[in-house]
């Protein structure tokens, strides 16, 4: 049989590191060289080193070595002294590109996302400090409001038009309140009451006063 008929290639070594996931170079070269044997029918002899037979053994274990080389020097294998692990096969060059336009338009959106959000508590802080200082400033000039003359924060408005009929349970304990509306209503935070009170310096808008 010619060599070309004997020889391992590079396929097979990498399908037998792909199936056991953790392996040694030794256990690779045994399994292949005991599937050569029974393929061709072959005794394999350590008394007889110089028969055919044992010379295609060392061909065998001297390309599942140099596979595996390869195999390391493509990211494909690890090698850690006597350990051999699978890390798999790489990419096609155009699917990769494709993933990292996915991947780079995923974080992109994220940031963009953050920096809403990062913008969204600065507006916050804006209006808190603005509302402190107003307050402070009125109770310089009047004295402190009365108790139910303030309004705590956080709170919430419900807005609706004048025709519309709104009932309200309130528990026992007035922890929950439950309204219900036959017409379409708004809900309003502080923040957006606070915007519209003009307390962010319509830094929200990007129309600017002369504060």
């Amino acid at each position: 049989k010619q060599w070309y008929q004997r020889r391992v290639r590079g396929s097979k070594v990498c399908e037998k590191v792909k199936s056991k996931g953790t392996t040694t170079y030794l256990e690779v070269s045994e399994e292949l060289v005991a599937e050569f044997a029974a393929q061709n029918q072959l005794s394999i002899n350590p008394q007889t080193p110089c028969s055919a037979a044992n010379f295609d053994v060392k061909n065998i274990r001297r390309r599942v070595y140099d596979a595996l080389n390869v195999l390391c020097a493509m990211d494909i294998i690890s090698k850690d002294k006597k350990e051999i692990k699978w890390k798999g096969l790489p990419t096609n060059s155009h699917q990769e590109c494709a993933q990292l336009e996915v991947h780079k338009s995923e974080v992109q959106q994220r940031i963009k996302e953050k920096k809403k959000h990062a913008q969204e508590l600065m507006l916050q802080l804006i209006a808190y400090r603005t509302l402190i200082q107003r307050n402070r400033e009125l109770e310089e000039r009047t004295g402190p409001l009365p108790e139910n003359a303030a309004i705590k924060v956080p709170f919430i408005i419900l807005s609706t038009g004048p025709s519309t009929q709104i009932g309200l349970e309130v528990a026992d304990d007035k922890t929950e309140y439950e309204f219900t509306f036959n017409e379409l209503f708004e809900i309003h935070n502080e923040i957006a009451i606070l915007k519209k009170m003009g307390f962010c310096y319509n830094l929200d808008t990007g129309v600017y006063g002369s504060e």
